[in-house]
């Protein structure tokens, strides 16, 4: 990395960190969960909503040894006979989910529905006593929060499903945060843009979709107002409907919120701002395609966060501390430090002589208005590659792990909800602030 400056003499250096951060990369490996602790016994899984999020899920969890997908429930024929061929013809699929709960040999199930459909199958699943994993956002609506965590009980697993801390980046960012590295901070930033047709929702329709091959009345039975007549894109396009799904909020600011919560310890915000439209996708949808908000806790703590669906810039997170600042980037973690020294001759010659001698005298500054006695103003990097040979952090082998161990998930249901509850914030203010507009105009 490098940066522009007018300083004479100052440079940028970046090296491979050796010290601290190469400590804290190597402890977040290490705590991976196992593939499969010895003796432990085999967990039998069930996923509900095979769609394209459920699927992957499907193939990570048949990926874990001991673990065993035995039931799959979705409303679609075509998905329950793709499960068929993924796990076997002999797996549970079936388009009642709660013949699957019937299982007395089901340990844990995964929740891939729309967002409409988390909290009614979390408490059934819990109430059947099962562990649950459920993608995010764990809540549709922010009322839902209080009913979801009241529901649980001490000794029940349930893992949100944002899935971004449990990458050995975020787990020794996480540690570097905790060690005091960046001193108190003061603001975390996130973005997540993409600008493909599937990345806006856009999917293709499977030929043999129909009322006949999918159960259209038990999809909206848990959606809020009227019923719609048999629609394919709010089936399978659900996320762009506020009855089904939570759009960008939900989709991509939960997880990033989760993340950021669980870096900084963060809790509920007691103030939110928010500001979105639809700018380029609008195809009957009713959320908007770019989102963002300010979020302001009581920790003197500001996150940004923001979501699009044009553009393609990273999803670079970053966390400023009165000390350091940290940057998450795909398969690299940074900490940057701050100068050593002002760069007081920037303003110095910008001063008469006279007065720029004299200030640089009586602070004990060089004729060059650097501190004499401190080493020569620069900016060091501390970075750490993520190797390729590094295998993958799978959520759902964490899952698996605190369903054969009973330990709690990094990303508990209460951290969660929160986070989810924060990002449908930022949608409800960017919902008031677009009717404020109109108003005005």
């Amino acid at each position: 990395m490098s940066e522009p400056s007018t300083a004479a003499g100052r440079r940028t250096f970046i090296r491979q960190a050796t010290t601290p951060l190469a400590r804290a990369m190597a402890a977040a490996q290490a705590a991976a969960p196992p593939r499969q602790r010895p003796g432990a016994p085999r967990v039998r899984l069930a996923i509900i909503g095979f769609g394209h999020q459920g699927g992957r899920l499907a193939a990570a969890a048949m990926s874990i040894a001991g673990a065993e997908l035995v039931g799959v429930a979705d409303l679609y024929d075509g998905r329950l006979e793709r499960a068929r061929e993924v796990a076997g013809p002999t797996i549970q699929a079936v388009k009642d989910y709660r013949q699957i709960l019937e299982r007395r040999d089901l340990a844990g199930v995964i929740v891939a529905t729309p967002d409409h459909w988390h909290v009614p199958i979390v408490r059934d699943a819990i109430a059947a006593g099962k562990d649950v994993y459920c993608e995010a956002p764990v809540i549709h609506r922010a009322d839902e929060l209080a009913l979801l965590l009241q529901t649980v009980p001490a000794d029940r697993i349930v893992q949100g499903g944002g899935g971004l801390i449990s990458s050995p980046l975020f787990i020794a960012a996480r540690d570097l945060v905790a060690q005091g590295r960046l001193g108190r901070i003061v603001e975390a930033r996130a973005a997540w843009d993409s600008s493909t047709s599937l990345g806006a929702w856009q999917s293709p329709f499977p030929p043999d979709a129909s009322p006949e091959s999918i159960d259209y009345a038990a999809f909206v039975r848990a959606g809020a107002g009227p019923s719609p007549t048999f629609d394919l894109h709010r089936f399978f396009r659900w996320r762009r409907y506020r009855q089904f799904g939570s759009g960008l909020a939900g989709a991509r600011l939960a997880p990033l919120l989760t993340a950021l919560h669980w870096l900084v310890g963060a809790g509920i915000p007691v103030k939110v701002t928010g500001a979105g439209a639809l700018h380029r996708w609008k195809d009957g949808r009713d959320v908007p395609d770019t989102l963002s908000g300010v979020l302001e806790y009581e920790e003197q703590l500001s996150i940004h966060v923001s979501a699009s669906q044009s553009g393609s810039a990273p999803g670079d997170i970053r966390i400023c501390g009165t000390e350091a600042s940290l940057v998450i980037r795909d398969r690299e973690l940074l900490l940057e430090a701050p100068p050593q020294t002002e760069p007081f001759s920037d303003v110095g010659e910008t001063w008469a002589k006279e007065q720029r001698d004299w200030f640089y005298m009586m602070h004990g500054m060089t004729p060059q208005g650097q501190v004499r006695g401190t080493p020569a103003v620069e900016r060091t990097v501390e970075r750490y590659e993520l190797p390729v040979s590094a295998a993958a952090s799978s959520p759902i082998a964490e899952f698996i792990d605190c369903v054969r161990t009973r330990r709690a998930p990094r990303e508990t249901l209460k951290l969660a909800a929160e986070a989810a509850a924060a990002a449908l914030q930022v949608d409800e203010a960017a919902t008031r602030a677009r009717a404020i507009t109109r108003v005005r105009a």
